[in-house]
């Protein structure tokens, strides 16, 4: 089931396609949405070193800083609102000034079912200084608990096509689980892959997964693929058509401590697909 969605919002295109994705799913859902809106005023007040007499001027910097980044946050909080009231979705909106904005992004988690950011922009308002590296906070949510996470890209997407990355480990498993529960889009055309040579262990992988996927009322197509997954998985992403790519740990660990592993890195930065990122 699907309650409540949490929505970080920027300024940038990302921001207005991760409104527009998760709208559809809080209308689809009937669930409730919290948009976030997070920067740093420190941050943004710290302008290197000031030359003597220049004090005056620096504080005018200083406060444009966080004027302009307020003043873009509650633009980005007027469309969301719209958004949400036109089409009948309840909603709530939290303004945050924050030291660390993943810290509490994932406190903000613990009451929500799903987040939706965008894949390569967050709690961007077009002040520099108050930009995030949106890698290192996908990273940081997902090392901190968040998932399962829609990560979206830049352009409006319709998903009629999903493509999961299924390694056969514990955590890929759970991701195959997130996706098939929650039922985001629930008739979207699902194809099963794995990745490595062509033997019954890797075929017996996709044949447990499409079982498991078929007990839940999803028929899904499987393929094995004879290529790594950094290489594989978004050739078999564009050639097929998918509109989303599934994917969570490997058998060798994609996320490893604290830090994304390659290919989720990998994925993250090249793909131009909306992403569904499990543990």
């Amino acid at each position: 089931m699907l309650g409540r969605i949490l929505v970080a919002l920027g300024g940038t295109d990302y921001t207005l396609v991760s409104i527009e994705t998760a709208v559809a799913l809080a209308k689809k859902h009937n669930a409730e949405l919290t948009g976030v809106t997070v920067f740093n005023v420190e941050r943004l007040r710290r302008i290197g070193p000031v030359p003597m007499g220049a004090g005056d001027i620096a504080q005018q910097l200083r406060d444009e800083r966080v004027a302009l980044s307020r003043e873009a946050a509650e633009i980005v909080i007027a469309r969301f609102e719209e958004a949400c009231t036109e089409a009948g979705v309840k909603h709530n909106v939290l303004r945050e000034e924050h030291d660390e904005p993943g810290n509490f992004l994932i406190q903000l988690s613990r009451y929500h079912d799903l987040a939706v950011m965008g894949l390569r922009a967050a709690f961007d308002y077009g002040v520099e200084a108050a930009s995030l590296d949106a890698v290192k906070l996908v990273d940081r949510l997902i090392t901190g608990g968040v998932r399962p996470i829609v990560a979206v890209p830049s352009e409006p997407f319709t998903v009629k096509r999903a493509l999961v990355a299924y390694s056969g480990s514990m955590e890929s498993a759970r991701t195959l689980r997130h996706f098939l529960n929650l039922d985001l889009w629930p008739d979207v055309e699902t194809r099963l892959v794995t990745f490595g040579r062509d033997n019954d262990e890797h075929r017996q992988l996709l044949t447990d997964a499409a079982g498991f996927c078929e007990s839940h009322g999803r028929a899904v197509e499987t393929e094995l693929i004879d290529a790594s997954p950094n290489k594989g998985l978004l050739e078999e992403a564009e050639q097929w058509g998918a509109d989303v790519i599934v994917m969570g740990n490997s058998h060798k660990g994609l996320i490893l401590r604290r830090v994304l592993g390659e290919t989720v890195l990998h994925i993250i930065k090249n793909s131009q697909k909306a992403l569904f990122l499990g543990q």
